[in-house]
């Protein structure tokens, strides 16, 4: 495997590169000489804005929207990721009617999404992921176990109600709930709210 190149590492490489093609009288088109350097400047960048590897002990609360469909109003869900020495421990959680003939003002349920069986990650198309401490993360946990016992209402008490409050919990920045009226929309929202914090 090769060595991990840091930006200004892989510039100095390509200096070096262009400095070794013109050393040895090789000529290399004006263009295609353009290209590769423009190339490898994006490259640089590109590491310059990836974000730091996950560490041990390191925590994410993340956020999944999905969009409506011909069948589906749409969901909005959760995630707590946990990075350990050994691996990720994630639990998932999204918030459901007990009885979905009584999706208005029925009782509600929080729900393991990793143990439903239609696969809600693949229906996702927008996410936020947010690095939290361990009392962000206790206090989303807190807000969670509180739906547990909730009314549903597809309407005014339902999944994205869920992770907007969760969101709120564990200190985020949130958008009002005026603001969104779909699960993919509040999940956006919050992404946009929360960049680079």
């Amino acid at each position: 495997m090769g060595e991990a190149l840091s930006p200004g590492r892989l510039l100095e490489l390509s200096r070096a590169r262009a400095a070794q093609f013109t050393s040895k009288g090789i000529q290399m088109n004006r263009l295609l000489a353009s290209v590769i350097r423009s190339a490898l400047l994006l490259m640089a960048l590109f590491a310059l804005v990836q974000p730091a590897h996950s560490a041990p002990g390191d925590i994410y609360l993340e956020f999944y929207g999905s969009p409506e469909s011909a069948t589906s109003p749409g969901h909005a869900f959760m995630c707590i990721a946990l990075h350990l020495s050994a691996g990720v421990k994630e639990d998932c959680y999204g918030f459901y009617p007990q009885d979905i003939s009584q999706l208005l003002n029925g009782k509600g349920k929080v729900e393991s999404e990793l143990s439903r069986a239609d696969n809600r990650f693949k229906s996702v198309t927008v996410s936020s992921r947010h690095k939290i401490s361990d009392a962000q993360r206790r206090a989303a946990l807190g807000e969670l176990k509180r739906y547990a016992g909730e009314k549903y209402d597809i309407i005014v008490n339902n999944c994205g109600d869920m992770t907007l409050d969760v969101a709120k919990a564990a200190g985020l920045k949130t958008p009002s709930r005026g603001e969104f009226k779909r699960p993919v929309t509040f999940v956006e929202r919050l992404r946009d709210l929360n960049r680079g914090s």
